[in-house]
């Protein structure tokens, strides 16, 4: 397995992967509207995406995105997807893609990474907290839909 950070030529191949992310969630599968967000996301340089490869398959991805704490005066990034096929699963391609992340984070002097997880995703849950993430119970976290 190899890890690589994506560029634009990755869009349709990540897209498979990002479509079947949605679909874990619970979201309506659309190809190639996921292949139009992936492909904005790159070309834009709005978000920075690891693939895990296995030869010339993908079969796990990570998405971050970039913002600023304002308290710590420093970049953050917000793991917002990670994904790893079914019969890839417990082989090591999740951690490899979450330290991929964390690379980057290092390597641009950010503050931390800060994820999220729906509440039944144990086996998600497990690898962040092996990995060292440590759940937030000081803050309260707020969405308003627009």
């Amino acid at each position: 397995m190899t890890v690589k950070q994506a560029t634009l030529h990755d869009a349709a191949a990540i897209a498979v992967l990002f479509d079947a992310y949605r679909c874990y969630y619970e979201q309506a599968a659309d190809l190639p509207a996921a292949e139009a967000f992936i492909a904005k996301r790159l070309r834009n340089e709005e978000s920075v995406i690891y693939v895990a490869m296995e030869g010339e398959q993908f079969i796990g991805f990570v998405q971050l995105y970039p913002f600023f704490t304002s308290i710590g005066m420093k970049r953050a990034w917000v793991l917002n997807d990670l994904y790893v096929l079914a019969d890839h699963r417990n082989k090591g391609v999740g951690r490899a893609l979450v330290t991929a992340a964390e690379q980057l984070a290092k390597a641009t002097a950010s503050g931390w990474i800060m994820l999220q997880t729906h509440h039944h995703n144990t086996n998600a849950q497990a690898l962040y907290e092996k990995l060292g993430f440590q759940k937030d119970l000081d803050y309260c976290y707020y969405y308003l839909s627009v």
